[in-house]
């Protein structure tokens, strides 16, 4: 899709969420307006809304994007009230690292991790796939046996994505757009059959740039990316996406080690990016700070 086709879409997704809006509006009812990026940030945010906005009528409203968001907010600001009541979720994404900044609001919510993904690909997202989602009969050894092993991998992993986002905010700092949904996470981290993890090329700056369609990095530009994303934690750098690609990966090598029930139950559940948001938003623990901003707003407007 052209960035021409893109604008066109984004303006008519914003157009039509905002007719949802403004036609639904009650003052007799207290609504609940919702309005996320995408429908993995709904399938995310959602399970813990709905169980602390007793007595709100929900309206979760997706907008396709960031923008979009950051558009409906300014657009449906004058017309929240006590009855009428609006919340915003966005992604850090980079947009911190990059000087970018994004409106604040005590309605808008932007995630302390770079996003949603980096929240469920953990060692306890991975044992509550493993003995709730897919119910396999293992012992609390082995489960802790897979969990530690899967901290040992993320740790490998995150040691290897940090200098390729290192080198993304370089691109991004020279003013390229390297194309971020091109890049296969398993073409640079590999996970094997005993769990461990190794890279998987040798030539991986000619693939980034392949991937990203981007010219090669100046080594000063490269430096003084790494520079400004040396204090960045991993899990606010790594890009979501890119994180719960790994998970997968590494839920898969677990599966395929399954053998008689265990294998058959493992494999009655989907397993795809979207499929492990939708199983772990309600069964994960809710941060802290989604806590503290659910609480503040609910409870002003109650």
């Amino acid at each position: 899709m052209s960035r021409v086709e893109s604008l066109r879409k984004q303006r008519e997704t914003t157009a039509a969420v905002w007719l949802q809006f403004i036609t639904s509006i009650r003052s007799d009812v207290r609504q609940l307006y919702v309005f996320f990026e995408a429908g993995e940030d709904r399938s995310f945010y959602m399970p813990e809304i709905r169980r602390r906005a007793e007595g709100w009528r929900l309206h979760p409203l997706t907008c396709a994007n960031k923008i979009g968001v950051l558009e409906m907010l300014e657009r449906a600001r004058p017309r929240l009230n006590s009855s009428t009541l609006g919340l915003f979720f966005v992604d850090r994404d980079l947009d911190e690292l990059m000087g970018i900044e994004v409106p604040v609001d005590e309605r808008l919510f932007v995630t302390a991790h770079y996003s949603i993904e980096n929240y469920v690909t953990t060692p306890e997202g991975l044992e509550i796939m493993l003995s709730e989602v897919m119910q396999l009969s293992m012992s609390d050894f082995d489960l802790q046996r897979i969990a530690d092993a899967y901290r040992n991998a993320q740790a490998i992993f995150f040691k290897r994505m940090r200098s390729v986002m290192t080198w993304i905010v370089g691109h991004l700092m020279d003013g390229a757009r390297p194309q971020l949904n091109n890049l296969d996470v398993e073409s640079l981290v590999c996970v094997n059959r005993d769990l461990s993890v190794q890279r998987q090329r040798k030539d991986r700056v000619l693939y980034l740039q392949g991937a990203c369609v981007v010219s090669p990095l100046q080594t000063s530009t490269y430096r003084a990316a790494r520079l400004r994303t040396k204090r960045v934690s991993d899990k606010a750098l790594v890009r979501g996406k890119y994180e719960l690609s790994f998970f997968l990966a590494f839920l898969r090598v677990v599966v395929a080690m399954q053998t008689g029930a265990n294998l058959r139950r493992a494999n009655s559940i989907q397993l795809s990016s979207s499929s492990i948001v939708t199983h772990l938003a309600p069964r994960i623990r809710c941060s802290d700070e989604l806590k503290r901003f659910l609480a503040k707003n609910l409870q002003a407007a109650s």
